[in-house]
C-alpha cells in the first residue's frame, strides 16, 4: 500500500506493471474516419479475464466465497503511456463487458488516439474502476441495491492489468499478443460485530476504519485519486454486519470504531493486519466500549486516564499508572500474575494522586519488585497538603487479588495494597469488592511497607466488601508493617474483614517496631488473628501491637445498629487478644485507651485497667464482641 502514498493514476499503473497478462488474441475492427484530420477511431474486441475465484476481485457474493463474474455493461478504461519522463498517460476510451457468470468476458468499445507501438513508450493498461469510490452514502452491503448505486459491487470493483507492450497497429486493426487479466487492487472484508462484554450482536450506525497504511477513498480519473488513512461507512440502517472494500494492507495497524444508535462508541484495535488484494475475509470483531485499554497490546508505559477500562493480560514489562484524579475500571486484568518480571522498580499499578479503582470480574495485580506493592496508593509529598486517597469499589462478585512479588527478593517490604520498602503511601479506602491482599514479607497486606526506616502511610478505611488480608512474614494483615508508619488511623465500618498477622504481627494494628494510630471498628464482621508460624509462637495481639517496639493508638469498638461482630485471637505467646501483644521483657510496646461497647477497658494514658475482670476478658485466647 506504500506505493499509493503520493498517488496518481499514472503512478498506480507503474507500480502494477509487473503483473502478468494471460494469452488470447485481440481483434480490433473499425472504419476509417470520414475526416482524416480527426483522431482515428477504433472498435476493440478483446477477451478479458478477472482471473480465478481464489485470486481476483469479482464481487458477486455466494455463501463464503466471492464469485468471479462480469456484469453487463461494466466498463474497462484503456490507458496508454505517452511519455516516460515525466511519466504521462492518456485515456483512449472505455470498453464494455458482456454479462458473464465466470471470469472471462468479451470487451467491446470505441477508442481514439491510439499510438503505434513501435517504441516502448506506448504500452497499454486496462483499468476497471468506478468513477467515484467515495464511501459517502455507501450502505455497507455487498450486493447491488435496488438503485444499483450504494453497494460495494456497484462502486468498488477495482482491478487493473499489467502493462501490455506487445501489440501492433495495422490500419484500423490492432493485434495484441494475448488477452488481458485484470488483477484486483482490493480485498473484500465482511465485518460482523459482537459486544465483547456481553457476547451479543452489536448493531452499528456507522463504522470508521483506520489503518497505518493508505486506503483509497476516491478513484476518479478526472479529479484524481484521493487517499486516506481512514474510511467511514454509514449503512442505511443499524446492522452488525458491514462489508468494506479495503486496499491491500501488509502488517498494518488497524482500528475499527463503531457508533451505535444510542451514540455509544465501541472500538477494536489490532496490529500486524494483512489484507491481500483479491481475497475475501470474514471477520468476527469483538468490540469494546470506548475507553477500554487492552493490556496485551501495550508496548510502553501507560498512564490510565479518567474513564479508562483496563482489561486483558499485560504482555510486556511496562509500568501501569493511574493519572491523578482518575477513576479507572479493572475488568478481568492480569498484571504480572506469575511474578516473572522481578527487576523493575515499580508496583503492579501505581497511583499518581487521588484515584478510584472500580472492579469488574477477576483481577490479579502483582508488583514487579518485592520492594513494591501490588497497588501503590500515592503519597502527597507537599508539606501540610491533604493526603491522596485510593478508593476501591466493586460488588461481592468482583474480585481483586493484589500482592507484592514473592518471586523477587523474599522478605522485602512490598504490601499487597499500600506502600513498600522506602515507598510511602496515602489513604486507602475499600468500599466494596472481594479483596485479597498479600504482602511479601515485612509489609502489611493492606497498609505500609516494611523493613528498616520510617515511611508515611495514610489512613485505612473499610466500609464494605469481603476483605482478606493474610500476611506471610513478621507483619500484620491490616495496618503498619515492620518499622513502618506513623499516626495511621484504621477504621472499619462495614463489610466482612478477615485479617491475619504472621509470626510477630497482629491481624490488625502494627507489626514489630511498627507504629499505627487509632483503630476504630463500628460495623461489619471482623476476624483478626495473630498467627503462629513455623512452630514459633506469636507474641502479637489479634488487634493491636506486635511483639517488640510496636505501638498503636486508641482502640475503639462499638456495636453501631447491632451490626458489629468482632473476633480477635492472640498469638500463643501474647498477653492480650486486643491491645498489647507483649508486655515487659523490654518490649517497649505501647497501646492507647481500649474502649469496647462503651466500656473503657484500659486507660492508655495511665496504663491502668478498669478492672481485673475486664483485663482477664482480653487475656483470653479469643475475645468475641458482642459476647456470644
Amino acid at each position: 500500500m506504500e506505493r499509493l502514498k503520493h498517488f496518481s493514476l499514472s503512478a498506480l499503473m507503474i507500480a502494477l506493471a509487473a503483473l502478468t497478462a494471460c494469452s488470447s488474441e485481440d481483434n480490433i475492427v473499425n472504419d476509417q474516419p470520414a475526416n482524416p484530420t480527426e483522431p482515428k477511431m477504433y472498435t476493440m474486441t478483446i477477451q478479458a479475464s478477472k482471473g480465478d475465484a481464489s485470486t481476483t476481485r469479482g464481487l458477486a457474493f455466494d455463501g463464503e466465497a466471492l464469485n468471479v463474474i462480469w456484469n453487463d455493461g461494466e466498463e474497462v478504461e484503456v490507458m496508454q503511456r505517452t511519455q516516460v519522463t515525466p511519466e504521462a498517460w492518456t485515456s483512449l476510451g472505455k470498453l464494455k463487458a458482456q454479462a458473464s457468470a465466470n471470469a472471462t468476458t468479451t470487451l467491446t468499445g470505441e477508442l481514439q488516439g491510439l499510438k503505434d507501438a513501435s517504441g516502448s513508450i506506448f504500452p497499454l493498461v486496462f483499468y476497471l474502476h468506478s468513477i467515484d469510490m467515495n464511501y459517502t452514502g455507501q450502505n455497507g452491503v455487498l450486493d447491488r441495491d435496488d438503485n444499483a448505486t450504494k453497494s460495494i459491487e456497484a462502486n468498488y470493483d477495482h482491478a487493473m492489468s499489467s502493462t501490455v507492450s506487445d501489440f501492433t497497429v495495422d490500419g484500423n486493426t490492432v493485434t495484441v499478443s494475448g488477452g488481458v487479466t485484470l488483477t484486483s487492487l482490493q480485498a473484500i472484508v465482511k465485518f460482523t460485530f459482537v459486544d465483547a462484554l456481553t457476547g451479543n450482536p452489536l448493531n452499528a450506525t456507522s463504522l470508521n476504519i483506520k489503518g497505518s497504511q493508505y486506503m483509497i477513498e476516491s478513484m476518479n480519473p478526472t479529479a484524481g485519486t484521493k487517499l486516506t488513512h481512514e474510511l467511514t461507512i454509514t449503512p442505511a440502517s443499524d446492522t452488525n454486519v458491514i462489508y468494506a472494500a479495503i486496499s491491500s494492507l501488509a502488517n498494518s495497524n488497524f482500528t475499527l470504531t463503531a457508533t451505535t444508535e444510542d451514540n455509544k462508541t465501541y472500538t477494536y484495535e489490532k496490529s500486524g493486519v494483512t489484507f491481500k488484494e483479491g481475497k475475501y475475509y470474514d471477520v468476527n470483531v469483538q468490540m469494546l466500549p470506548e475507553g477500554y485499554v487492552n493490556l496485551a497490546r501495550l508496548t510502553a508505559d501507560y498512564e490510565a486516564k479518567n474513564g479508562d477500562v483496563l482489561y486483558g493480560t499485560l504482555a510486556n514489562n511496562v509500568k501501569i499508572s493511574i493519572k491523578a484524579g482518575a477513576t479507572v475500571t479493572l475488568h478481568n486484568v492480569s498484571i504480572n500474575a506469575d511474578g516473572a518480571w522481578t527487576n523493575s522498580n515499580w508496583a503492579g499499578i501505581t497511583c499518581l494522586g487521588d484515584a478510584t479503582i472500580k472492579l469488574k470480574g477477576k483481577n490479579i495485580v502483582k508488583g514487579f519488585s518485592g520492594k513494591y506493592p501490588g497497588i501503590q496508593a500515592a503519597h502527597n509529598t507537599v508539606a501540610n497538603a491533604a493526603e491522596y486517597t485510593l478508593t476501591i469499589q466493586g460488588s461481592d462478585a468482583d474480585e481483586l487479588i493484589a500482592s507484592s512479588n514473592s518471586k523477587s527478593t523474599p522478605g522485602t517490604g512490598g504490601a499487597g495494597i499500600g506502600g513498600g520498602d522506602d515507598v510511602s503511601c496515602g489513604n486507602i479506602v475499600i468500599a466494596g469488592g472481594r479483596i485479597t491482599a498479600e504482602s511479601n514479607g515485612f509489609a502489611a497486606d493492606i497498609g505500609s511497607g516494611g523493613d528498616a526506616g520510617v515511611d508515611v502511610c495514610g489512613n485505612i478505611t473499610i466500609s464494605g466488601g469481603i476483605v482478606n488480608a493474610t500476611c506471610s512474614r513478621n507483619s500484620c494483615g491490616i495496618g503498619a508493617g515492620v518499622a513502618r508508619c506513623m499516626n495511621m488511623t484504621i477504621t472499619i465500618s462495614g463489610g466482612t474483614v478477615t485479617a491475619t498477622g504472621y509470626h510477630q504481627g497482629p491481624g490488625i494494628g502494627a507489626g514489630s517496631a511498627g507504629s499505627c494510630g487509632n483503630i476504630i471498628i463500628s460495623g461489619g464482621t471482623v476476624t483478626a488473628t495473630a498467627s503462629n508460624s513455623n512452630n514459633i509462637p506469636s507474641a502479637a495481639a489479634g488487634i493491636g501491637t506486635g511483639n517488640v517496639l510496636s505501638s498503636c493508638g486508641n482502640i475503639t469498638i462499638t456495636n453501631t445498629n447491632n451490626a458489629t461482630k468482632v473476633t480477635a485471637t492472640k498469638g500463643a505467646n501474647a498477653v492480650y487478644s486486643i491491645g498489647l501483644g507483649l508486655v515487659g521483657n523490654n518490649s517497649d510496646n505501647f497501646c492507647g485507651t481500649i474502649t469496647i461497647g462503651g466500656t473503657k477497658f484500659y486507660d492508655g494514658t495511665n496504663k491502668t485497667w478498669a478492672s481485673e475482670e475486664l483485663e482477664n476478658a482480653l487475656k483470653a485466647a479469643t475475645f468475641t464482641y458482642p459476647a456470644p
